[in-house]
């Protein structure tokens, strides 16, 4: 190759691992030994030489590590291949084409090696747009539900990776199992926080309404769940009595409202028995018009003068009370015309 020089002289048992090249276990120790007999016997081969590359002032192994360690069982230096080329591209290259690995075990060592995506300066390199270009549509999506694993997996303090994704890795859980898995921790974490939010809020509200009960918590003389339930049923009670004194209220108004309905139509009643009883008078004294406008008939009564007690006798009248009903009328006449006037009013 073009970008690779071979430099016996690196001590390859000595070099560290590169840490995107360590998310692969080691393989088991008797496949290690089968390896190593074979080396013994037939050589190392020289097509799988140890790649090395320069990172950072620092010269570590990139792929090779079984192959390395059986060297070292079998007592043989085993070739190594410098390359200048991105690391996290060789290692990606190389695992990905000389492991016996599932789909999801390749979706998830992608994603560790490129946790948020091929960015920045490396887009602009043909190698890092021939990696984007080159996935399926159905690796892409392996790749994004191992990028969502691994973001929403518990971590280990002091590990670089959530064990779940070294699982798959390791072969112990398919990359669908990780995915339901973390799903799962994801829906669980919201949960947890909106508890958790739900909680404080409640402790503050606890704080502000009822700050004897509050104190009680700060005291550990109450825990915050039976303050906050203590709290609450003061709120039920509270809510209760609140509801209690509003029936009332409504009731008070509900009554005074049908009162007053009572009122009017009792004093609507009164009033259209007064009309009534006005328009029956009226009439009656506009029946008298003969008697009262008819000069002649006023004359006729010169004609029944001592026939008073005949009068008397058949329509129940005493004559003072007569009197007194004429003179009342004579002297409520002028009122009387200024009503019926005013009847015609709008």
């Amino acid at each position: 190759m073009n970008n690779e020089t071979v430099l016996p002289e690196i001590d390859v048992f000595n070099l560290p691992v590169f840490a995107d090249a360590d998310i692969w276990s080691m393989w088991p120790s008797d496949k290690l030994n089968d390896l190593a007999d074979d080396i013994r016997e037939n050589g190392f081969d020289h097509r799988y030489p140890i790649t090395v590359a320069e990172v950072e002032g620092v010269w570590m192994l990139l792929d090779g590590r079984n192959r390395r360690e059986a060297a070292r069982i079998a007592g043989v230096i085993p070739p190594i291949i410098i390359t200048d080329i991105d690391p996290k591209l060789a290692v990606h290259r190389s695992n990905n084409q000389n492991r016996d690995a599932t789909p999801g075990q390749k979706a998830m060592a992608f994603a560790m090696v490129f946790p948020n995506g091929v960015r920045g300066g490396d887009r602009k390199t043909d190698s890092f747009k021939s990696l984007q270009n080159d996935l399926t549509q159905s690796e892409r999506n392996a790749i994004s539900r191992a990028r969502y694993v691994l973001r929403n997996s518990p971590m280990v303090e002091g590990e670089r990776y959530p064990r779940r994704c070294l699982d798959v890795m390791n072969g112990l859980i398919s990359l669908t199992e990780a995915y339901e898995l973390a799903q799962q921790d994801f829906k669980d974490r919201e949960k947890k926080e909106r508890e958790a939010k739900e909680i404080a809020a409640k402790r503050a509200d606890l704080e502000s309404r009822y700050p004897d009960l509050a104190a009680l918590v700060a005291e550990d003389r109450l825990s915050l769940s039976k303050a906050i339930a203590a709290a609450e049923q003061a709120d039920r009670e509270a809510a209760e009595e609140a509801a209690r004194i509003q029936r009332e209220e409504d009731d008070r108004l509900a009554e005074e409202d049908r009162i007053k309905k009572q009122e009017a139509r009792e004093e609507s009643e009164r009033r259209e028995a007064r009309k009534t009883s006005w328009f029956h008078q009226f009439s009656l004294l506009l029946s008298a018009e003969s008697l009262v406008a008819n000069q002649a008939q006023i004359d006729l009564a010169d004609e029944l003068k001592g026939t008073w007690d005949e009068f008397s006798a058949k329509y129940m009248f005493e004559f003072k009370e007569a009197r007194r009903r004429l003179r009342s009328l004579q002297e409520n006449i002028p009122a009387l015309i200024q009503k019926f006037e005013a009847m015609k009013d709008e």
